[in-house]
């Protein structure tokens, strides 16, 4: 008995690629290209039932087009590429494709990552897509890995960017911002500000209760000053010691005085006792804001900072627990 095209395709596959986790799988575009055929892992590995001789495209095919939304489930965005690639397979835009999809196992509702690649196997007369044919591999290992290194990374980053004690961003995560922000407002050309913020007489207060009390109290106010911001785009860091700051963009010079008052006494409302302090009975801060939109003279974030420095020295020397703004 002489074996048809498929048959004899079928045969090959059988025998040259029957790889330990290698799914394989063929489809007659120009007789049955409703229907395909595959070897007994792929069956395995998606529930496909084992007496049939092949297997539904539309019904049980999780690549070519991803017919049963499996994929979809996991992402819509890969389900459309999948989909995309495949059809372009059918229609010679392509030779090969080459993809990577998840693939949740109704079984157990596990999800699994796969390699996919197809490629026309064979022609007919008139120079149309006769025959396909492609592979799946199990790279599910390979993925998981990955996805655990690059959990890890982001939380290195996370960590080498963050403030032990208080949870805020640390000088590096700032500094970083400040930079992109100072870059953006320098061409948009809006308002840039930012604030310095110093705990006042915190050495006085170190002494008087340990630092352990110390600590606590610069969480205390590392919260209250978080909580005086409300746009996301709002950012505090732990600059180093006592010393907090703030910068933002899009305000007016005297919207930037409100909040520097407003983290004022949002800290002053803690009541966190300081008999040593000179002002007040109560932990303070002195703040230095400047506000300005960056001109192409300003080279440097940092002369924002060093700005906002010089006011925070002439809060101080006004007496603490004063907010200064472009003086």
């Amino acid at each position: 008995m002489r074996l048809s095209s498929l048959e004899k395709h079928i045969q090959a596959l059988n025998l040259y690629l029957n790889f330990h986790k290698v799914c394989w799988w063929i489809i007659d575009i120009e007789n049955s290209p409703g229907l395909f055929y595959c070897n007994q892992y792929m069956e395995d590995v998606f529930n496909l039932d084992k007496s049939l001789p092949y297997h539904s495209v539309s019904d049980t095919c999780p690549i070519a087009g991803d017919y049963l939304k499996n994929v979809e489930l996991k992402s819509s965005q890969q389900a459309k590429l999948i989909f995309a690639e495949y059809q372009a397979l059918l229609s010679q835009e392509t030779e090969e494709y080459k993809n990577q999809f998840p693939y949740s196992d109704p079984r157990t509702n596990i999800t699994y990552y796969f390699t996919s690649r197809a490629k026309v196997l064979e022609l007919n007369d008139q120079g149309e897509v006769a025959i396909i044919y492609g592979v799946i591999e199990d790279t599910t290992a390979i993925e998981r890995q990955h996805r655990r290194t690059k959990a890890r990374h982001k939380m290195f980053k996370r960590l080498s960017e963050t403030d032990p004690l208080t949870g805020l961003g640390n000088k590096r995560f700032f500094m970083k911002l400040l930079d992109f922000s100072f870059d953006k407002a320098q061409r948009d050309q809006t308002e840039l500000a930012v604030l310095m913020i110093d705990v006042d007489s915190f050495k006085l207060y170190n002494d008087s209760y340990g630092h352990l009390k110390g600590d606590q109290c610069l969480k205390q106010v590392a919260d209250a000053i978080k909580n005086a911001l409300s746009r996301k785009t709002d950012i505090v860091a732990r600059f180093g010691g006592e010393e907090f700051i703030v910068f933002f963009t899009g305000a007016s010079a005297q919207k930037t005085l409100q909040l520097a008052e407003l983290i004022k006494n949002n800290v002053e409302l803690c009541q966190i006792t300081h008999p040593k302090s000179a002002v007040s009975d109560y932990v303070t801060v002195s703040i230095g804001a400047y506000i300005k939109i960056p001109s192409i003279e300003d080279s440097a974030a940092e002369t924002f900072i060093k700005n906002a420095d010089k006011n925070l020295y002439k809060a101080k020397s006004l007496g603490r627990n004063k907010a200064v703004i472009n003086e």
